[in-house]
């Protein structure tokens, strides 16, 4: 195990100059509008150098569970190592890459502390008719609100995805708003484990056509790639995935590098996985700390807007959109650590850090099952990508931690593998 630990700490060095340089190469030159810069500051260069050493150490010589250190990882290779190449030729903050560095550290301290959660699960011959029927009640309003005409030219994540989610906009409501993510969040995620694992093979096709029809509804990327990196996380314990889909990201680098030279070739591949996934998240850091410098909103851009006063005409995302972006209607969302700079400054960064440490705390003393790790995949790229409020509310993380408690808890004794 410590030698796969310092195997992958060397392996994140490779990706972070492979990453820097792609950035150079087809992320500035194709995506500069979005606000991307190319002033590079040896000064911050050293910085992020550095801040990137300390966490390979940490993360080499860190004594926690498998599940806590997996995590810790994630959120180095989507997170830090992104923030630090912007950092690098960005004149931002160097709190954005500490905010990285802190959540690391409380993740590996606070979230290897085992909380005695004395809650009985539900019986396994009960777990699977107590889904169905959470499923049939949360899925039935999708299809009174938007029928069945599925638009099958958005699997190719084309043009049409955009024409969908406008259409979804006029029709969708609170109910649907809300319950759309829980579905794709938890519920069906879950139903998808529980048929692999069971073999109720049924119940893992129905799942899979629920998850297929809400992304025909929303057209959003993330659920429809979602089902693979489930299925992909079902496999293997916490080490051997992590460093799997690490070598799979390293992989698929390279063919980059070495196959699509120019800029503009592979556009979609880059869109998704070098711009969407890891650049645009660490991009809006800093447009969140340009315009909430020194103007933290003290969460009355969330539900507390009733009990403290919103200074903005619009919600953060559409400001940001429209300040930086030129487009009104953009929701440009953000989660760590521009969320939490954005509500009350700096200090605001920790104190969101060591909540998102607890979470994962809580999940670690349920010894969940390996096979339900793609879960909590999906709950760590929310924290990087959306509001710690809105992944609580809309992204259903308290029903993660509910169904957590009462289905999944102390089923790690299934894993083989464990």
């Amino acid at each position: 195990l410590k030698n796969i630990k310092i195997l992958n700490s060397l392996l994140l060095v490779v990706y972070f100059y492979i990453l820097r340089y792609l950035y150079i190469r087809d992320i500035y030159p194709v995506y500069e509008y979005y606000g991307f810069k190319n002033d590079y500051n040896l000064l911050h260069e050293i910085i992020a150098i550095l801040i990137l050493c300390i966490t390979c150490i940490i993360l080499s010589f860190s004594r926690t569970s498998t599940f806590i250190y997996s995590v810790a990882f994630i959120f180095t290779i989507f997170s830090l190592i992104p923030n630090a190449i912007i950092y690098i030729y960005t004149n931002t903050s160097v709190w954005i890459l500490l905010g990285c560095l802190s959540l690391i550290v409380f993740i590996l301290i606070i979230g290897n502390i085992r909380l005695n959660i004395k809650i009985n699960t539900l019986k396994s011959r009960d777990q699977t008719y107590v889904l169905l029927v959470i499923l049939f009640l949360l899925i039935t309003p999708f299809f009174i609100t938007f029928g069945f005409k599925p638009n099958f030219n958005i699997f190719s994540l084309g043009a049409e995805v955009y024409d969908v989610r406008l259409a979804a906009r006029d029709v969708d409501n609170v109910f649907t708003g809300y319950t759309s993510n829980w579905l794709t969040n938890v519920i069906l995620p879950i139903c998808i484990i529980l048929g692999l694992q069971m073999k109720k093979y049924a119940l893992l096709l129905v799942s899979i056509i629920c998850m297929i029809y809400l992304f025909t509804c929303y057209a959003t990327k993330t659920v429809f790639l979602s089902i693979p990196m489930i299925v992909f996380f079902y496999f293997g314990n916490h080490i051997k995935k992590t460093f799997s889909l690490f070598l799979i990201i390293l992989f698929l680098l390279f063919i980059t590098l070495i196959c699509f030279p120019e800029a503009t070739d592979a556009g979609l591949f880059k869109a998704i996985l070098l711009n969407r996934a890891l650049f645009i998240p660490a991009l809006l850091n800093t447009h969140y700390f340009d315009f909430f410098h020194n103007s933290p909103i003290y969460l009355s851009g969330s539900i507390f807007k009733y009990f403290i006063a919103y200074p903005y005409s619009s919600a953060p995302a559409f400001v940001i959109g429209e300040n930086y972006f030129n487009q009104p209607g953009m929701s440009a969302n953000n989660g760590f650590p521009g969320d939490g700079y954005m509500n009350f400054g700096i200090p605001g960064i920790l104190i969101f850090n060591i909540i998102i440490a607890l979470v994962f705390s809580i999940i670690n003393s349920l010894k969940v099952s390996n096979k339900f790790f793609g879960i909590y995949f999906i709950l760590i790229i929310n924290f990087i990508s959306t509001s710690i409020f809105t992944v609580f509310l809309t992204h259903g993380l308290i029903l993660l931690l509910i169904v957590s408690i009462f289905f999944l808890k102390n089923t790690r004794n299934i894993d083989a593998t464990y």
